[in-house]
């Protein structure tokens, strides 16, 4: 077990950035051909809102100003379209696409209030797609530490993360002077043979004017899933998994100061 055992909490300072869970499968012409309608009925009381995205060019070395002119220009960009499902505060919202489904949440509280979105949302895939089997089932969770909303005065980042996490970030000699940071690692998950973690963290900073924010971003997976049924069991160990990660990962100072409440 690569995490320690800890209390299934919630916290009143809520980290969480958003939640994803996602469900690749081998590619469905009627989802790439726009034959969604079936989909959209089921989901629509929930989802009222609906965007159709187009593939997007992805020039990382260019900036965006040129990226959107190149868009322009070509008359249609290679790829799939994305056929988008929204709450109507546009907080949740279902993604759609020819070999994926995912629903992502920015307003995350409970596990159990999401994964009955994503046994929905599933179950009509099933449905009326009946894909043959999973080729990759993955959760993801971001968590963003922010020094503002908790109170505790002068606080440095070891004072909410543990040195295993910080790294150089944590040397009271550099620290300070650290402006950009980030580790990637790949864990194998003992309890589920075939699973893994990659577990991105750093320093991140929106704006020259935003305050710097630590990301601890959890990306739990398991490729090809032949028997759907087990699908969800594979989601409640990741989820379970998630919140022993987070712990594991953060300060019993930060624990308490967040105001852990009994899941």
């Amino acid at each position: 077990m690569p995490f320690p055992e800890s209390p299934r909490v919630i916290y009143r300072i809520n980290p969480l950035a958003e939640v994803i869970c996602q469900i690749r499968f081998p590619a469905i012409l009627r989802i790439s051909s726009g034959d969604v309608a079936d989909f959209q009925d089921r989901v629509r009381q929930d989802y009222p809102l609906y965007e159709l995205q187009e593939p997007s060019l992805e020039l990382p070395t260019i900036p965006k100003e040129l990226t959107a002119f190149f868009e322009q220009m070509l008359p249609k960009l290679p790829g799939p379209r994305t056929h988008k499902f929204l709450t109507e505060d546009s907080k949740r919202f279902i993604s759609l696409s020819q070999d994926f489904l995912a629903v992502s949440e920015a307003e995350y509280t409970k596990w159990n209030l999401f994964r009955q979105e994503v046994v929905n949302a599933e179950k009509a895939l099933r449905e009326i797609f009946k894909p043959a089997f999973y080729s990759r089932l993955g959760l993801r969770y971001r968590d963003l530490i922010s020094p503002e909303p908790v109170t505790m005065d002068k606080a440095k980042w070891n004072d909410f993360l543990e040195t295993y996490i910080l790294g150089e970030l944590g040397d009271t000699r550099i620290g300070d002077e650290i402006s950009q940071i980030r580790t990637r690692c790949v864990i194998e998950l003992s309890e589920i043979p075939g699973g893994r973690v990659i577990l991105t963290h750093g320093l991140i900073k929106e704006t020259e004017a935003s305050p710097e924010r630590y990301l601890i971003d959890a990306d739990f997976s398991i490729d090809k899933v032949e028997d759907l049924n087990e699908t969800f069991n594979i989601f409640d160990k990741f989820n379970r998994l998630a919140g022993k990660l987070f712990r594991w990962a953060i300060t019993d100072k930060l624990h308490s100061a967040m105001g852990p409440e009994s899941a």
